[in-house]
């Protein structure tokens, strides 16, 4: 939404196909209203896709064939019937890639490197990928796994870097002793390490459970998991065997409070799973580092996320299941708090100066301009 807001100012139509409610007008957009996202199953996760995209396509085929598209790589199947859209009607698009598929599913071993499908599905999107006039993804990484699909003689001109963004005047820091979400769930004294966001297959954070319980004996810390997803409920579980008692798991925040709960981190976890370390670049870093958290990676080096900690001095990196990495990483930030208050002001003045929405939206309306 951020996106659109900034870029509308500078075009004279604009339109927005979306399968979420969008409760406010926005110049120069007409909103169109597809299919929403349903995750509740694999099979209605991928029927949501399916639908969404035909129909998303289908209102695309209504507006004039000069307007150029761009198209977001979730849904992975969108990407394709844009790419038949192009052949059929010469319309010219940009794809901004936010997972990389299907490597991505190679990397959770959802397919195997013998799938054919794995096979026909990078076939089709080295077309899509090739016909596009832009292929933007969110870090060098990630950008070197996609010149894979990209002709040699293009991939210079055509493959771009732009990172997601915040806005860091609606996220900041927030003293504990002012934070509602802080006094409310008593983390006034604590050193609070906080996990915020999806708990599934590509953000593996099993680990902080045994962290945690390693930690149990140092009162000072105390681990919110803030979120919802696939391993929830498993993590509940194991901190219930285990008694823990500080470990406290909350649903995801509503829009009102979320700044608070992200500026209630003295150190925020993002998490890579193992597998998918140069195919996905998660946006909560860029939020947890508007808060003024330090960060705890949990990723297979080398990759954007280990790169942002240690290019910022922001954090540090440890192994996805290293135990006893994190737990001295944070026992550091405890017993050093000159070195926690350097990262969590290195954390904030990085996303001001290279994380923040004026800065990146600002990089796609030049894009746009040479279309």
């Amino acid at each position: 939404m951020e996106l659109v807001e900034d870029v509308s100012g500078q075009i004279e139509q604009l339109y927005l196909l979306t399968g979420t409610k969008v409760n406010k007008d926005i110049p120069h957009v007409r909103i169109m209203k597809v299919p929403s996202y349903n995750k509740s199953s694999i099979i209605k996760r991928v029927w949501s896709w399916l639908f969404f995209s035909v129909v998303a396509v289908k209102e695309i085929m209504r507006i004039k064939r000069d307007v150029p598209i761009l198209v977001v790589s979730n849904p992975p199947v969108l990407l394709w019937l844009v790419c038949l859209v192009n052949v059929i009607r010469k319309q010219p698009y940009i794809v901004l890639v936010y997972d990389i598929y299907p490597d991505l599913l190679m990397g959770l071993r959802v397919l195997g490197p013998a799938n054919p499908l794995l096979h026909f599905w990078r076939l089709l999107s080295r077309v899509a990928y090739n016909r596009a006039k832009y292929v933007i993804t969110l870090g060098h990484f990630m950008a070197g796994s996609l010149e894979r699909y990209l002709d040699f003689k293009r991939k210079r001109q055509q493959l771009k870097v732009i990172p997601t963004w915040v806005d860091c005047e609606h996220f900041s820091p927030v003293d504990k002793e002012n934070n509602h979400f802080a006094i409310k769930h008593r983390q006034q004294l604590k050193l609070t390490v906080m996990y915020s966001g999806n708990i599934g297959f590509s953000h593996d954070i099993r680990i902080l459970i045994d962290v945690a319980k390693r930690l149990r004996s140092q009162s000072t810390f105390h681990f919110l998991i803030i979120g919802d997803g696939f391993h929830k409920s498993m993590l509940i579980e194991k901190a219930l065997a285990l008694k823990l008692d500080n470990v406290t798991f909350l649903s995801f925040q509503d829009e009102e409070m979320f700044p608070l709960s992200l500026a209630t981190a003295d150190v925020a976890v993002i998490s890579i799973g193992r597998g998918v370390e140069k195919l996905m670049m998660p946006s909560k870093t860029y939020y947890a580092m508007a808060a003024g958290s330090a960060l705890l990676g949990l990723s297979v080096e080398s990759n954007d996320l280990s790169d942002v900690i240690a290019r910022y001095e922001c954090g540090v990196n440890v192994l996805p299941d290293d135990v006893e990495g994190a737990v001295a990483a944070l026992e550091h930030f405890l017993l050093d708090r000159d070195y926690l208050l350097r990262c969590r002001k290195n954390s904030r003045e990085a996303a001001i100066k290279y994380f923040s929405r004026k800065r990146n939206t600002g990089q796609f309306c030049k894009l746009l301009d040479t279309i």
